[in-house]
């Protein structure tokens, strides 16, 4: 990353509704703060500084007074010609399909923005920038269904977004994750960048999410028949299930269980977007089979989760139920009916999930950009650049 002349250095933009912002950054940013703080300016929840502009003369005041106080601690001051992103970033939320929050985020330490790689879900620019240049801010936007985006002024050029995905949820382990979308450049106006998200990122967003939970499946699905094939011959079985039939010993159920785990938490939306007369009769009839098994699972688990999310003594008895293995050894056999259908019919949702991911077509809407308001000049004295 590119190291500035100055340990300290403070961007000033304009917002509709805030007046003037300001962040602070570099490796010294507190003397940025510092010097910010002395010319009048206020920090919000969300770690911008802000100076109301309503009173022209009083804005040229306090800026010609940041321009001193930041000379004193060694703060580059800069202006720029773009609006606020956190008012830009609201005004796409406003365009786009459904409701979504945005939280603007402030990574005054260069090193801070080190700490987003873990998180980024993006084979784009976005990424690529994260890890090359300095991105002092940034704004998440979410729909609480699981999706987080990010947003970030393109380094190195006067206007455009850089737009990316972070971890859907309840994924990790995000670097180098073969599914991950492509991340795109959005143009300055809100109009247009909130028609490049629906048309452009969110459709390839989707299958990617969809892929990724097919491909989760899977493994645990591969993972799980493993473990009943290397059971060892002549270890006794655990017990016998609700249908009379012999349940593997008790670490080869849980381990089992734990796989089984991943099938509850995305098979319904893999079944989401499998038609009940999706596939071949053979298929047809083992979806059947899985839906079945993924009610009675589901059961087991949501009996237990939820009540934990709504109360910590649950979860406490939870833990203990964990640590206790009677208690996992009749989970075991109350969950092994579902776990072996599973075990024999769940190539039939992989396979025909995949086949139902679609392609993307359409093309974004070009609109003209907007033009930002202008910061007021300060008085006697010039901001450096």
């Amino acid at each position: 990353m590119p190291s500035p002349s100055l340990p300290a250095q403070i961007s000033l933009c304009v917002s509709a509704r805030s007046g003037i912002v300001a962040t602070a950054g570099g490796e010294k940013y507190p003397w940025a703060e510092t010097a910010l703080k002395l010319a009048g300016f206020a920090r919000d929840r969300g770690g911008v500084y802000t100076l109301t502009d309503s009173d022209p003369s009083a804005a040229r005041r306090a800026l010609a007074q940041l321009v001193v106080t930041a000379d004193r601690h060694q703060s580059a001051v800069t202006t720029s010609s773009r609006p606020y992103i956190g008012d830009v970033a609201d005004s796409i939320a406003r365009r786009l399909p459904g409701t979504w929050t945005t939280t603007v985020e402030i990574y005054s330490h260069p090193i801070w923005q080190e700490d987003l790689v873990p998180w980024l879900w993006d084979t784009g620019p976005l990424s690529a920038a994260v890890r090359t240049d300095r991105v002092p801010y940034a704004v998440q936007f979410g729909n609480g269904e699981g999706v987080h985006l990010l947003l970030a002024e393109r380094p190195g050029h006067a206007d455009g977004y850089l737009l990316g995905a972070l971890a859907h949820e309840p994924f990790d382990d995000n670097e180098e994750e073969p599914n991950a979308p492509l991340g795109i450049v959005l143009p300055q106006a809100p109009d247009a960048a909130a028609q490049a998200i629906m048309d452009r990122f969110l459709p390839g967003y989707h299958r990617a999410v969809q892929h990724r939970r097919i491909d989760a499946v899977e493994h645990a699905l591969a993972r799980a028949r493993a473990l009943v094939q290397d059971r060892q011959p002549g270890v006794p079985a655990a017990g016998r299930d609700s249908g009379g039939q012999d349940v593997p010993d008790g670490a080869v159920a849980e381990r089992a269980w734990y796989e089984f785990r991943e099938f509850l938490v995305h098979g319904p939306l893999l079944f989401a977007h499998v038609p009940p007369e999706q596939g071949p009769p053979a298929d047809r009839a083992a979806l059947e089979r899985l839906r079945g098994a993924l009610d009675a699972g589901s059961e087991l688990l949501r009996d237990d989760w939820q009540a934990a999310y709504e109360d910590p003594a649950q979860a406490a008895a939870i833990i203990r139920t964990e640590q206790n293995a009677e208690s996992k050894a009749q989970r075991s056999r109350l969950a092994w009916p579902a776990i072996r259908t599973w075990l024999a019919d769940g190539d039939a949702l992989n396979r025909q999930a995949r086949a139902r991911l679609d392609r993307p077509s359409a093309r974004p809407l070009a609109l003209p950009p907007m033009t930002p308001r202008a910061l007021p000049p300060a008085a006697s004295a010039g901001l450096h650049r």
